[in-house]
């Protein structure tokens, strides 16, 4: 199947929060992503991530909570997004992949702030 990744501009998340701050921006991109979905068969995987912040002192416990912590944000981005724009449940997954996958240097708060995404991979569901 053919992929496409991308990252939502407009999904931010607080320290430790799974609340999604919704922007203008953000409507933006997924209204597009709706319209395509329902015009072209599309199907994808909402891809959460964290910054390693944790209060946690035991290494393995800390990423674990990170994990869960960017499955909820996952899931808050889905269901804020398949609500709102009645795309089929189906045919939106949510992961954690927690504080695995850095785009920035998480020793600045810049770079944690960009850590704590959400990524969009596309699928082609009729190729």
């Amino acid at each position: 199947f053919p992929v496409t990744i991308t990252e939502l501009l407009g999904v931010t998340f607080e320290v430790n929060s799974s609340v999604l701050k919704r922007s203008a921006q953000l409507d933006e991109d997924l209204a597009c992503l709706a319209a395509m979905m329902k015009r072209k068969g599309y199907s994808i995987e909402m891809q959460g991530h964290t910054d390693n912040s944790t209060t946690l002192k035991d290494t393995l416990e800390a990423m674990q909570a990170n994990v869960e912590l960017s499955e909820r944000r996952a899931n808050a981005l889905k269901e804020y997004f398949v609500a709102k724009y009645q795309v089929p449940a189906q045919n939106v997954k949510a992961v954690g992949y927690g504080q695995e996958f850095p785009i920035a240097d998480n020793s600045t708060e810049a770079g944690r702030e960009k850590n704590r995404r959400v990524v969009i991979k596309i699928r082609n569901r009729n190729k």
